[in-house]
């Protein structure tokens, strides 16, 4: 992790190097061990530095090539530097350079000879990238909002649509941020700036993936393990071992990473493994779970236990808010092992996050299987579901298949027959008839994005790199390209991954069925500590009045810290507006 930002002005002036100054320390939390700047005419880029990866040592940034200048927040699965592989690649493909770059990656590089920008990100967005245009004055681009904030000539106009979304808990846009003038480039884009105008175009789709031949059960396993261990190998990539850690919540994908880091280690240092538990919360504990992975050797276990941490959803929550709210009120959890792991001396940590887009649970199949009309595999399937996951085959039916293919309309009068509300209007009916393309839906969401972005700036605050090896582009499109009878099958989901994983992960965990919950914490955590929302929804929510009712969101909050058994929604609803209603003020 590291961060970078620029500007190109556009009325010929030369680039200030006081708004160089302001871009660096804005940047400047996302490095700490080195930082530079480059500046020529009209165009000026800055970098601060968190040498993650051996290569970093020894590559200042911004990386100045002849006529190529790169600046970049960038880990490539290659053996080199990571800012003069960009430049080489620059030279030989041009502004298509990046689809030629594995790894994860967001850069700007600067061509001296034609005075024009390319900037890209990796396939999903691991990496972040924002820019403003402010026509005939300049572009600028940076790792956070904050930064372009920093520019006086960048509008702090707020958008009202991007409010509303958050609030109403409706992602479906991958380029709006909380300000007008400033844009996300979009996961898997290039945008390029020439003659004062930018362009973005995609390089990657998950939709241009081919079908795999048909094979064993045995060689496509044996092909995801290939891939999963190479995308954990290259995000091991570290200065020094004792750096790395890795995030266990005793889950199939997080136990994967962990298993397979630890063997790839064949003994040299235990794995640190940083695990959240909850006492308050049974119901969202996996502690059964991982002490079985930890168990089998090879691991050092830092148990954080949410009855007596003092993290908590408002935890240095000021620091993240110029940015703009975070939509996920558990972000504390990442935020918190990151804490812990820095002041033991980790700057890398393995995550697990996206294991469910990026190999499919292949919940469609049983659609699938319908209209294609296959009844005896359908029967078949939907008996072992039930066995596995426990009910009827006929309630399966009727989950997993009718229900998909009934109209809203049909919802909706049975919710009015049974007086029953509504459902919030922005639940959009978007059915699957096959796995591929419920996969492909997935990896298109906006909500991966979101998370992404949002776990990078959480882990940024720690000073810790999140590397995450199921968004390596080679081990997803493998998925994708696989069968549905890879994806479910015989009651379970991502059934490859779990083939895949024997003799690495323990049997109990391979096979678990279900997935904890951790995310209820948010509820016993929030009604613990309600001083913030008492203030902001009962004493002054005058910042909140022009988006929300007041009334309304009084009462919802008064049912919420009344109510036995509250639900997560109403819980996460609650904390949007509380984290707009606090970054609302911060902006004055």
């Amino acid at each position: 992790m590291s961060g970078f930002a620029g500007i190109i002005r556009l009325d010929g002036r030369p680039a200030d190097a006081a708004d160089g100054a302001r871009l660096r320390s804005a940047i400047a939390h996302r490095g700490g061990d080195a930082n530079g700047a480059w500046s020529e005419g009209s165009a000026l880029l800055v970098h601060a530095m968190l040498q993650t990866t051996p290569e970093s040592r020894a590559e200042p940034q911004p990386h100045v090539e002849a006529d190529i200048v790169v600046a970049a927040d960038i880990r490539l699965d290659a053996s080199s530097g990571d800012a003069a592989l960009v430049a080489a690649a620059y030279r030989r493909w041009g502004a298509d350079c990046a689809r030629h770059l594995d790894g994860d990656f967001a850069f700007a590089l600067f061509d001296r000879a034609t005075r024009s920008l390319v900037c890209a990100r990796d396939a999903f967005g691991v990496k972040p990238l924002v820019y403003a245009h402010v026509p005939g004055k300049l572009f600028a681009f940076a790792s956070e909002v904050r930064a372009l904030l920093a520019l006086a000539e960048v509008p702090r106009d707020v958008d009202e649509k991007r409010i509303a979304d958050f609030l109403s808990i409706h992602f479906d846009d991958f380029e709006r941020t909380f300000f007008r003038a400033i844009r996300r480039l979009p996961g898997g884009c290039t945008l390029t700036l020439r003659d004062g105008t930018p362009k973005v175009t995609r390089w990657w789709s998950p939709e241009q993936i081919r079908p795999l031949p048909r094979a064993t059960d045995a060689e496509y396993a044996e092909g995801f393990r290939e891939h999963f261990v190479r995308a954990v190998r290259a995000c091991m990539r570290v200065p020094d071992v004792s750096q790395l850690g890795a995030m266990l919540s005793g889950g199939l994908d997080s136990s994967a990473i962990a298993c397979t880091a630890r063997d790839e280690l064949a003994g040299t240092a235990p794995l640190p493994v940083f695990s959240w538990i909850f006492s308050d919360v049974p119901e969202a504990d996996e502690r059964e779970y991982q002490e079985v992975v930890a168990a089998s050797g090879g691991f050092t276990r830092h148990v954080i236990d949410s009855a007596t941490a003092s993290f908590s959803p408002w935890s240095d929550l000021e620091r993240l808010l110029p940015d703009g709210p975070p939509y996920a009120p558990n972000h504390y959890l990442n935020h918190g092992a990151a804490t812990i792991a820095r002041s033991l001396g980790i700057r890398t940590m393995l995550d697990g996050l996206g294991g469910d887009s990026s190999i499919s649970r292949g919940g469609a199949r049983f659609v699938e299987l319908f209209v294609r009309g296959r009844a005896l595999t359908l029967v078949r399937e939907l008996r072992a579901f039930a066995a596995v996951n426990g009910g009827s085959a006929s309630r399966t039916f009727v989950t997993h298949v009718l229900a998909p293919l009934t109209p809203p309309s049909a919802f909706r009068l049975y919710r009015a027959i049974r007086r029953r509300p509504q459902s919030d209007g922005h639940v959009r009916f978007e059915p699957h008839l096959s796995v591929r393309s419920e996969h492909i839906a997935h990896l298109q969401s906006p909500m991966l994005a979101e998370g992404l972005e949002l776990f990078d700036r959480v882990m940024a605050l720690a000073g810790v790199e999140g590397r995450y090896p199921f968004f390596d582009r080679r081990l997803v499109e493998y998925c994708v390209s696989l069968p549905a009878d890879q994806k479910l099958a015989g009651g379970y989901s991502r059934v490859v991954a779990r083939r895949a994983m024997a003799g690495v992960v323990p049997d109990a965990v391979r096979w678990r069925n279900g997935k904890g919950k951790p995310g209820l914490h948010i509820i016993t955590a929030l009604r613990a500590d309600h001083a913030t929302l008492d203030d902001l929804f009962l004493r002054e929510p005058d910042v909140l009045a022009p988006y929300i009712d007041i009334d309304a969101l009084r009462d919802v909050y008064r049912g919420f810290l009344e109510a036995r058994s509250p639900d997560l929604l109403t819980a996460v609803r609650l904390w949007s507006a509380a984290a707009t209603g606090l970054w609302l003020r911060q902006l004055g």
